[in-house]
């Protein structure tokens, strides 16, 4: 069996992470031609008053959610707290504000620290 030294691995995921880097480019650039046409499609759908509309090839169909969209932070939470309501946020902490607290030395109640391992690669 063959072993693969630490260079070839570094070399090996450095590639990994371009070709990544390629294609999310690709993604983003196919993103700007679809938004605007899923726009279109909504427009002209709710312009005939319908939901879904169909081809040969594919069959559509349009879905509308009302979404929330915090306009005031600081009401937000006051709201929160006047009403007891702390699930109305997901369970994702703010990373660079709870290391600022642990920095302190202070410790937060329900939070635990998990080493999390990051490996970055520069092309040279």
């Amino acid at each position: 069996m063959m072993t693969i030294s630490i260079g070839e691995k570094a070399d090996k995921l450095n590639n990994l992470k371009q070709q990544k880097t390629a294609l999310n480019k690709q993604i983003e650039n196919l993103n700007k031609s679809i938004i605007p046409l899923e726009i279109d499609i909504a427009n002209e759908l709710e312009s005939i008053g319908g939901t879904k509309f169909s081809t040969k090839q594919v069959a559509i169909t349009m879905t509308k959610a009302d979404v929330p969209n915090i306009e005031n932070l600081e009401e937000f939470y006051k709201y929160m707290v006047e009403h007891n309501a702390p699930y109305l946020l997901q369970r994702r902490p703010s990373v660079a504000a709870i290391q600022e607290i642990w920095n302190s030395g202070q410790k937060i109640d329900g939070v635990n620290k998990v080493n999390k391992v990051t490996i970055r690669t520069k092309t040279l």
